[in-house]
């Protein structure tokens, strides 16, 4: 009953199943895997973002990189800002414009260097003519989101770059410019005593969005479960089909025999 399975275009179409239902599973368990590590990612931030704050030192080692389960804990320091080592970090989007994070190195009290990302401003007609807000003077505590460092692609300042712009950090470079050791970190600032420049925009708090992985595993499963759902009912369909064609031609055949007996 069912030999057509057997011909070209039925072939294509097994095969078409055969490979639509497992690549579904696959995927809605890609996407929930996904909606797994955005809840874990949530739930670190709520819990790092609302322990108390505490001194950068006591959360990284000297040189030393952010432990993943310490990211967005507030840390504190305390120094004097590097005024002539500000850079503008390019094509950096908050609130949707784009613009630079302005970042400037603090040399703290117990010798060390913290990169602050101090804080957002916004895109200039000429980028050249961008200059950072100056940093308080005088003796600073920041107090901020511990962020590892990350390096992009490219180099960190092209040489076609207007002077002071960058486009990413490289914290240990920046401490040893200074002749210090420091951290592979930065820290999003959220408040400054004395106060930064009004003219920076404070990065806002990660979004708390599971997004819609979730919903996408539903999507994905019901393309794989209707995948075989079509598949049998089109087969089916086409046995009945062929079925009644044969009994069609079964019962026309039989028809002149019948007249003759008769």
């Amino acid at each position: 009953m069912y030999r057509f399975l057997l011909q070209g275009k039925w072939i294509a179409l097994t095969l078409l199943m055969v490979v639509v239902a497992p690549l579904s599973v696959v995927a809605a368990d890609w996407q929930f895997n996904r909606w797994e590590s955005r809840k874990s990612l949530n739930a670190l931030v709520v819990a790092n973002s609302l322990a108390p704050p505490q001194p950068i030192a006591a959360l990284v080692a000297e040189g030393g990189v952010v432990d993943p389960a310490r990211e967005w804990r507030q840390v504190t320091a305390t120094g004097r800002y590097l005024q002539d080592q500000s850079l503008l970090v390019r094509r950096q989007v908050v609130n949707g414009r784009t613009g630079f994070i302005v970042v400037t190195p603090l040399a703290t009290d117990d010798g060390r260097v913290v990169v602050i990302e101090r804080g957002w401003i916004a895109q200039a007609v000429s980028g050249s003519t961008v200059v950072p807000p100056a940093a308080p003077s005088g003796t600073v505590t920041v107090t901020g989101r511990l962020r590892p460092a990350v390096q992009g692609s490219g180099p960190m300042r092209p040489d076609d770059l207007p002077p002071q712009q960058v486009n990413w950090v490289d914290p240990l470079g920046l401490a040893a410019t200074a002749s210090l050791p420091g951290y592979d970190a930065v820290v999003e600032q959220i408040g400054s005593t004395p106060s930064d420049s009004a003219l920076l925009t404070s990065r806002p708090a990660p979004e708390m969005s599971e997004g819609s992985h979730l919903s996408y595993v539903g999507q994905w499963a019901l393309i794989g479960l209707a995948s075989i759902v079509i598949w049998v009912i089109v087969v089916r369909r086409e046995a009945q089909h062929r079925r009644a064609e044969r009994e069609a031609a079964a019962a026309s055949d039989g028809l002149p025999a019948a007249r003759a007996s008769g």
